[in-house]
């Protein structure tokens, strides 16, 4: 049964809002693009990855609770990134790749009304949906149409294809074949790689830390959901002394004292985030360079707030109470997030 994804969001919290009816916490998936050597990546709770190519000379990926090792062999300079933050618009430590932004603003639009199409990709069942992507000038790329199956199953991609619209010719795209499906990972895949003595090191000081610990340090008390999608549960909380550089071309400089928070049922992930901030941002914080956004009005517990999404722009909520700000972000429609934003409450003492 393909039609679940056909309903539109109604005015019940999450009650248009399909999730995969396959829990992915953990999977194996080759990834094939144009040009480019093979990708094997494989993905686990615990904020675990491991990307390799088909090339061997190519450095290891690697990544576990917040830590990024980067190199091939000791003879390798390398490079370690620690402590990096956990949710959105900040960072986002994840297996992530060009299109996890375009796949999570289609599912999030197929929740909202505009439902995937049954379909077929490499003869196996699909969802399909088409997203209209302007031109880009930045990267000199004409307006395009972006082809996206997925998963019926776990709403993972399939396939992307990039098309040109005026001549329908495929400029670019992505092919994602998966096995290993919430099957046993070794441990030993996600052991650091050889590196130098002295790597490359750096960090954003992001404490991944109960919320209760985070609290104690903040000058604030954070604010937690109680009203969140079925099946979703607190993965990873922590704070930072200071947030990242967010906006297109990081016009919005860091802020004091960032609370995070993201909430994942298998890889699909809601994220929140607080900080203190008294001023008003000069532009949107999920915002990128290049890329078109929409932007609508809305009220959360009666404050005014800004609703984004874009093709390649996954859903958000940002708006200031006081001295903090606060973000929502996930693959899930206006409605949903505004119900995720207006269930926001003190952490209880």
């Amino acid at each position: 049964m393909l039609i679940f994804l056909a309903v539109a969001a109604a005015t019940t919290p999450f009650a248009g809002a399909a999730l995969p009816p396959i829990v992915a916490t953990s999977y194996r998936v080759r990834v094939r693009e144009a040009r480019t050597p093979i990708e094997t990546r494989y993905a686990a709770t615990g904020e675990r990855f491991r990307v390799t190519t088909a090339d061997p000379q190519d450095p290891v990926d690697i990544g576990v609770a917040g830590t990024e090792f980067y190199g091939r062999a000791r003879s390798e300079k390398g490079s370690v990134l620690s402590e990096q933050f956990a949710v959105q618009p900040d960072g986002f430590f994840a297996l992530r790749d060009r299109y996890t932004d375009l796949v999570e603003s289609v599912t999030a639009r197929a929740r909202s009304g505009r439902p995937f199409v049954p379909a077929r990709v490499g003869g196996l069942p699909a969802l399909r949906a088409d997203v209209a992507l302007p031109a880009n000038k930045c990267a000199a790329l004409p307006p395009r149409i972006a082809r996206v199956w997925v998963s019926p199953e776990t709403f993972l991609p399939l396939r992307v294809e990039e098309r040109i619209r005026s001549t329908g010719r495929v400029q670019q795209g992505a092919t994602y074949t998966y096995d290993q499906i919430n099957a046993p990972v070794a441990d030993k895949l996600f052991l650091p790689p050889p590196l130098a003595a002295r790597p490359y090191r750096a960090t954003s000081r992001f404490h991944r830390t109960s919320v209760a610990a985070a609290a104690a340090k903040l000058p604030y008390t954070p604010q937690m959901p109680s009203l969140l999608p079925p099946g979703f549960g607190l993965a990873v909380s922590g704070w930072a002394p200071r947030s990242g550089d967010t906006g297109a071309e990081a016009s919005i400089p860091p802020s004091p004292w960032l609370f995070g928070a993201s909430f994942r049922r298998g890889q699909e992930r809601v994220d929140i985030t607080q900080r203190a901030d008294g001023r008003d941002w000069p532009d949107d914080p999920f915002g990128g360079e290049c890329q078109e956004l929409r932007t609508e009005q809305v009220k959360i517990n009666g404050v005014a707030a800004t609703y984004g999404i874009g093709p390649t722009i996954g859903p958000h909520i940002y708006w200031r109470a006081g001295k903090v700000r606060y973000t929502v972000s996930g693959p899930f429609s206006r409605d949903d997030l505004v119900a995720i934003a207006s269930s926001l409450q003190p952490m209880a003492p």
